[in-house]
């Protein structure tokens, strides 16, 4: 049996691996053996231990599986581990596909799991009410629901849990399982047989000598109402209702060594049993077997703990991980991996053997041999650029010419280097044409040899692909260029005439123009659409039939024949096969690029018919097998919903808080515009699913493909959005769209109400504003007349105060002057007395009392002198206020001595003003010194002129 590992698109999420000897009808060679793939889950992708001892589906499809340290849940895309409660071994495993709950039982522990709101899977333990009949090492290895009941079964005996409560029973003897036949509950107890339980009690149902001795594994219902049995190492045996006796009995000693553990019905007519040493094994009813699956044939481990299937397909939970096996594949195509051989760039089937033609050289094998067993064909090493089988011959295009190779012996037709395409020469019979790296060659047939005839004349170019057409024209497809149509002569031996299309023609460029021929008609491939040659007007015009009907394929740039009227398009993002037939053109299958794993070799793409249906895929590191029979093309499974597991806002604070799972709309405040979404797609099959996703009225359109069905929506603006979700598979079959509405509340700055405040608060502030700013000019403007106002006050006042002083000192003045007069009289009058005194009455008396009263009349009052003082302090008040500040030691002598002097006024001037001689003013100069604290050299009338006021 054969082993040929898928390439697997998904980085972690599983190996998977396909078993076939022969999968396709390669020249009348039937497949013998069936088709199966198997995905691998180890420790690394579920994250927990690698025991693995139940499982079971629920009603939302998911994959529960009790593992050694607690419960598995996979839902086709993602793993999640819960641990077990008290850190205990879970055993057994079974969901209640009415209420979902997921019942878990294992070392001294019963209970359930429940799926809450947010998408938590939450545990309740059954503990309290039953652990006080526990013995000592009470472990649970087996659940069964039936109606409102569970039971669960230990070695000891049943704990059934209804109406929230327990029954215990015990079965005095060791309980080997527990199955469910028919609607009957049946318990094997060791060395005694079959007991049935009813209600609470547990009744004999088959005892019998035949379980002496024999360890029970499982018991099956089986054809014609038999029950089967099977042992541990004893086989298994039929029951009908009167006698035992084996069945599958070519297979007993297998069992016997291998040693069954467990075992279920597949389709009701397939029993797959699971053993302790060799894995899996599938037996039909007429007691053949269908599959045997064990770590040769891509099973991960050979011990079987469990088995469950589910839509016809199998989960095994092994002694080390976990694998699914895939029954029903897509059998349309399959990748084979071939290691150290180069880049495939050219394939054939010929005389039971495949060929490879890489750049490396042309590798060989039987077709019945596996691919690493491809050989290097002796002499060929270096490119290999085409293989091709014409009458019994396989004609091979080499960096160094061309070989044929007939009953497994190889020899040398050309030397001419680099053969490209070779065709059959229409006009001319037994001759071949062939483009090459520089010639166009002819070869000719002479009884049942091939020999090269002659290259043709006048034209050499590096030709990559040459088709001929009825008016025996030889189209050339240039290898990097556009097309020539070459004209030849009757003998084919020589060019007469050679026309280029390129960017002067219709096809606007000079390069990616192949030519090919379909239905005997001239196409040009552009990577754009399709062209054809229009004979009658010697000319290229778009074929628009073609380009009706095949949809995305008009913009193939290869184009291959297969029999029976069908042809395969190579487009950059896929190939398809179409069937031409006069009632028009059909697509028969489409094979998207990606399920390559994009190990195509750009450029250079190429697929080799075997026969109308079935090719050769050229790969980068192998070859696909594909097989277009519409038989073998499965599509997607429509009833696969996606479903939400998750919705989680992220907080400013870097914690997520998960939202409830039962809304279709979700209003998201703005400050937690962060979203993580996660899916499930219970899509259990080999195929490889991608998830896109359209952020309605965000995104204009869908997003690349991921295998992650995680989205990860950061920092989304305020507004009303419908977030979609899609899955697809490798041949983009989409699932329906999953849908939610979200609507992001805008931040609290652009609410109605924080927009009613804010135009409210704009207003006050623009009305504050104007009212400040009208105040602050007033303002502005009353200080501008204020400081108006006071300067001219200012001035006002110092003109009136300079007026003051000027009229101070002219009083002063004049003040001084009548003082002056006045010593003047009264000095006078001394003078008469004097003179009266010495004339005595020689000085009438009337005439000297007539002088002194008029004297007497001029001379001023004391008044005189308070006038005199006052208007000298009013003419000098700054000065005498500066001199205060300065000097506060000063006395108002000194005072009055600093004034006169500022007067200018000398001490004999001073004396009778100060009342004092002039001796008394210099001594008053003296002490004034000391006080101002003048040096020798300072002159007191200069210091006091000088004094700042």
């Amino acid at each position: 049996m054969r082993i040929s590992p898928l390439i697997s698109l998904h980085p972690v999420r599983w190996i998977t691996v396909c078993v076939l000897p022969m999968f396709f009808l390669l020249n009348g060679i039937q497949a013998q053996e069936p088709f199966y793939s198997i995905n691998n889950y180890s420790k690394n992708n579920y994250k927990a231990e690698y025991q693995n001892w139940k499982a079971d589906v629920g009603p939302d499809q998911f994959i529960y599986i009790a593992n050694n340290a607690g419960l598995l849940i996979f839902d086709g895309v993602n793993w999640e581990f819960k641990l077990s409660p008290e850190i205990t071994n879970l055993r057994a495993v079974r969901v209640d596909s009415i209420s979902g709950r997921v019942y878990t039982a294992g070392y001294r522990e019963l209970g359930y799991w429940e799926w809450d709101s947010l998408g938590s899977l939450n545990y309740t333990s059954l503990n309290p009410m039953v652990e006080n009949h526990y013995s000592i090492n009470e472990e649970f290895w087996n659940i069964i629901i039936l109606d409102n009941s569970i039971y669960f079964q230990s070695f000891l005996g049943v704990f059934i849990f209804t109406d929230n409560k327990f029954h215990v029973i015990r079965t005095n003897g060791f309980a080997n399982t527990m199955s469910m036949v028919g609607n009957e509950i049946l318990i094997s107890v060791r060395d005694l047989g079959l007991y049935k339980i009813e209600g609470d009690s547990i009744v004999s149902y088959l005892l019998d000598p035949f379980f002496n001795e024999k360890l029970i594994r499982f018991l099956v219902p089986w054809q014609n109402g038999n029950l089967l049995i099977g042992t541990s190492e004893h086989g298994v045996y039929s029951y009908n209702g009167k006698s035992f006796s084996p069945a599958f009995a070519g297979l007993t000693d297998y069992f016997s060594r291998h040693t069954i553990n467990r075992a279920c019905l597949l389709n009701d007519d397939t029993l797959v049993i699971g053993t302790l040493l060799d894995g899996l094994m599938g037996i039909s009813a007429d007691e053949k077997v269908i599959f045997r699956i064990n770590e040769e044939t891509g099973l991960q481990n050979n011990t079987v703990l469990d088995i469950l299937t589910y839509e016809n397909n199998l989960w095994a939970a092994l002694d080390r991980g976990i694998s699914f096996i895939d029954l029903h594949p897509d059998q349309s195509y399959r990748i084979h991996p071939v290691n150290e051989i180069g880049a495939t760039y050219s394939a054939a089937v010929f005389e039971d053997r495949l060929y490879l033609g890489t750049n490396q050289g042309l590798y060989v094998k039987p077709l019945d041999a596996d691919d690493d067993q491809f050989v290097l064909v002796e002499g060929t090493q270096a490119q290999v650029w085409d293989c091709t089988v014409y009458e019994n011959q396989l004609f091979v295009g080499h960096n160094s010419g061309t070989f044929v190779i007939r009953e497994g012996r190889i020899r040398q037709l050309s030397n001419v280097a680099g053969g490209f395409n070779l065709i059959k020469n229409s006009f001319r019979l037994n001759t071949l044409i062939q483009s090459t790296y520089s010639d166009l060659v002819l070869y000719n047939k002479s009884k049942e040899s091939w020999s090269i005839s002659h290259n043709i004349r006048n034209f050499s170019d590096l030709i990559r692909y040459i088709e001929l057409d009825h008016l025996n024209h030889l189209w050339a497809g240039h290898m990097r260029r556009s097309v020539y149509k070459l004209t030849l002569n009757d003998r084919q031996d020589s060019v007469l005439d050679i026309r280029y299309y390129g960017k002067n023609s219709i096809f606007n460029k000079d390069y990616g123009i192949n030519v090919f021929k379909v239905e005997n008609r001239i196409v040009f491939t552009t990577g754009e659409k399709l062209y054809t040659y229009d004979d009658i007007n010697d000319t290229i015009i778009p074929y628009e039939q073609l380009n009706r009907s095949l949809g995305k394929y008009t913009s193939a740039h290869r184009i291959v024949k297969a029999p029976d009227h069908h042809y395969w398009f190579i487009t950059d993002n896929s190939t398809g096969l179409f069937h031409f037939m006069l009632t028009g053109i059909t697509l028969v299958k489409d094979y998207p690029t990606e399920i390559f794993d994009y190990h195509i070799i750009e450029n250079y793409e190429n697929v080799v018919p075997i026969n109308k249906y079935e090719a050769i895929y050229c790969l980068e590191n192998g070859y696909a097998m594909l097989n277009a029979d519409p038989a073998f093309r499965r599509t997607q499974k429509q009833d696969i919903q996606l479903t939400i597991r998750n919705i989680s806002l992220l907080n400013n604070d870097g914690s997520t808080e998960r939202l409830p799972l039962n809304k279709k709309k979700y209003i998201i405040p703005y400050s937690k515009n962060s979203l993580t979404l996660q899916y499930a797609f219970p899509d259990y099959t080999s195929s490889q699913t991608r998830f896109r996703y359209l952020l309605s009225g965000l995104q204009p359109n869908w997003s690349e493909p991921t295998y992650s069905a995680e989205f990860h929506l950061n920092r989304i603006p305020a507004g009303e959005y419908v977030m979609k979700v899609i899955a697809e598979n490798e041949w983009l079959e989409e699932s329906e769209p999953h849908q939610i509405y979200l609507k992001v509340l805008p931040p609290w700055y652009r609410s109605t109400l924080s927009l009613f405040l804010f135009v409210n608060f704009l207003i006050l502030i623009i009305i504050y504003v104007r009212y400040t700013s009208v105040k602050k000019v007033k303002a502005r403007e009353k200080k501008k007349r204020d400081i108006k106002e006071q300067e001219l006050i200012k001035l006002r006042n110092q003109n009136l105060r300079t007026e003051l002083t000027f009229k101070s000192r002219e009083l002063a003045n004049s003040t001084m002057s009548i003082i002056k007069k006045n010593e003047f009289l009264m000095n006078l009058q001394e003078i008469l007395k004097e003179q009266k005194y010495q004339l005595g009455t020689r000085y009438p008396d009337k005439f000297y009392n007539s002088v002194v009263t008029k004297i007497d009349k001029n001379i001023a009052s004391g008044d005189d002198w308070r006038i005199f003082e006052t208007n000298v302090e009013k003419a000098h008040e700054f000065f005498i206020q500066k001199m205060i500040e300065e000097f506060p030691q000063l006395t108002h002598s000194d005072l009055r001595l600093c004034t006169y002097l500022r007067m200018n006024l000398s001490s004999k001037e001073i004396a009778p003003l100060m009342k004092i001689s002039v001796r008394g003013v210099e001594n008053h100069r003296y002490r004034l010194r000391k006080k101002l604290k003048l040096s020798p050299e300072v002159n007191l009338t200069d210091f006091i002129l000088a004094f700042k006021v």
